[in-house]
């Protein structure tokens, strides 16, 4: 989010001087990520980042921590040799040593069986009643975690509607040059999409 309290695990900088949201929990804020040094990003699920700043414990078994390095696919970079230093040093910022040892004994076909098993990439959505619903197996997830994994039940109501754009970094130098943000992420090091609120 570009103003209020928020959770954020994408780039939000064009430059490295670009406005940044003060209330944002974000490690790529934080560390002053940008286009210019893209590939040094936290490329993990901010579930991850939520897990540490608040010290749940792990879950007990492997294939729990395994759900929880899925979530958003934050095991990727472990098996990529361009981004491995990288990724292991953000699971040490994290205090998350124990998740490396699990990575080095792990196949990345094994946490792309685990997605698949508990259909991981699901959304969660609102259907048209104003309730969340999602194809996620909660009940099955329940047993890997102390606490309960369930979706609230209260009735939501439309408040606000944005829309949508992408916009790329030839053009487009700093967050300055668009009006009226959201949200906003750069999603390569040349592509970004945010949302905005029209007049």
């Amino acid at each position: 989010m570009h103003f209020g309290k928020s959770w954020c695990n994408h780039v939000v900088r064009i430059n490295e001087n670009d406005y940044v949201n003060p209330q944002t929990a974000n490690i790529n804020a934080l560390l002053n990520v940008h286009k210019g040094n893209y590939f040094k990003k936290y490329a993990m699920s901010t579930t991850l980042t939520m897990w540490s700043y608040y010290g749940l414990p792990l879950p007990k078994t492997d294939e729990g921590k395994m759900i929880l390095l899925a979530v958003d696919s934050s095991y990727l970079g472990h098996y990529d040799d361009r981004f491995k230093d990288v990724h292991t040093a953000y699971l040490k910022l994290l205090e998350f040593e124990e998740l490396i040892d699990l990575l080095n004994n792990t196949y990345k076909f094994e946490f792309e069986e685990i997605q698949g098993k508990y259909k991981l990439k699901s959304k969660i959505n609102l259907n048209s009643e104003g309730y969340l619903e999602t194809k996620l197996p909660l009940a099955e997830l329940q047993g890997f975690f102390d606490f309960p994994i369930e979706l609230p039940t209260k009735q939501f109501t439309l408040r606000n509607q944005f829309k949508e754009d992408i916009g790329d970094t030839y053009n487009t130098h700093s967050k300055e040059q668009l009006g009226n943000i959201i949200s906003f992420a750069l999603t390569g090091r040349k592509k970004f999409k945010y949302t905005y609120q029209t007049k």
